[in-house]
């Protein structure tokens, strides 16, 4: 009997210690893969030498009078940009504590979206190879195989994230400004906002086989998400009509984008129990897409 064939009874057999046991086994090659490519590390200092520059165009955006975007072109540019989409209250209510929000989120989107990318492409190609058929047919199954991608993932996340705060309190340091706890809290909300994206990227190639469409399909979805969150602002400004936003308050209930807003908002006004409802919002989304992910590739096995 081939393996691509093998029972789901024998699947679903297997043991929880030997699935874990299989995920750290296989999480361990795939970070071993993430620490010898050079694509990490270059992403991992441009995103850095981002936050660096978003400081340092902040700092020279402060005069006598306070925070003024005029004062520095770029920033003028981050104003017009990020203004036309969610508004100028928004902008202000962003800068108002710092430079610290928009620096860890712009250091960190290219390292998440590389990890949620080359993960799908990665599964996808084994699959399609054949390498994830040998292996379901040892201790390790096809959920156990997916996982330890998300699970490689995380790792990385939660190291960038690290040496991210520590960039940025340095820089706050160097720079005297203030960042405290609300620079914890920013870094946390982005732990937990990666883990749903990357929850959504296993869910999604678990569903298609071909590595080229599954990528399409997340991008596709990321950026519906996205835009539904951008929408919701834009309706506040009495923009689009009641069927745009009724598709844009359905679809930001299951959209990573909104609680990541959540809880930055609610961290920047010290609001605490809306803060953790924010990342427990998050936490049930993530878990929602693993578990979609866990049943798709445990009844499709490597098909």
């Amino acid at each position: 009997m081939s393996s691509s064939a093998a029972p789901i009874g024998e699947r679903a057999q297997r043991s929880a210690p030997l699935r874990l046991r299989a995920v750290r086994v296989l999480a361990r090659r795939r970070l071993l893969e993430h620490l010898l490519t050079p694509a990490t590390w270059v992403l991992a200092t441009f995103g850095l030498v981002l936050a660096f520059l978003i400081v340092e165009g902040f700092v020279r955006s402060v005069d006598s009078s306070g925070f003024d975007f005029s004062l520095h072109p770029p920033y003028e540019i981050i104003y017009g940009i990020i203004g036309s989409a969610f508004g100028v209250t928004y902008v202000r209510q962003l800068f108002g504590d710092g430079p610290f929000a928009f620096a860890s989120l712009v250091a960190f989107a290219p390292v998440l979206l590389y990890l949620c990318l080359t993960s799908i492409q990665r599964f996808g190609q084994e699959r399609r190879s054949g390498v994830v058929d040998l292996v379901a047919a040892g201790p390790a199954d096809v959920p156990a195989y997916l996982f330890s991608f998300g699970a490689a993932d995380t790792l990385v996340v939660v190291a960038y994230l690290a040496l991210t705060g520590l960039f940025l309190a340095i820089s706050g340091i160097v720079w005297n400004l203030a960042f405290g706890l609300t620079l914890v809290a920013y870094l946390l909300e982005l732990l937990f906002f990666a883990a749903s994206l990357l929850g959504l990227a296993l869910f999604l190639v678990s569903l298609v086989r071909q590595p080229a469409s599954a990528v399409a399909l997340f991008l596709m979805v990321a950026a519906a998400l996205a835009f539904a969150e951008v929408l919701s602002f834009a309706m506040v400004g009495g923009g689009p009509g009641s069927g745009a936003i009724v598709a844009s308050w359905v679809l930001r209930w299951l959209s990573p984008f909104y609680y990541l807003d959540a809880a930055r908002m609610a961290a920047r006004s010290e609001q605490t129990l809306q803060f953790f409802s924010a990342l427990l919002g998050q936490a049930v989304l993530c878990a929602a897409f693993l578990t979609g992910a866990y049943l798709t590739a445990r009844s499709r096995g490597t098909q």
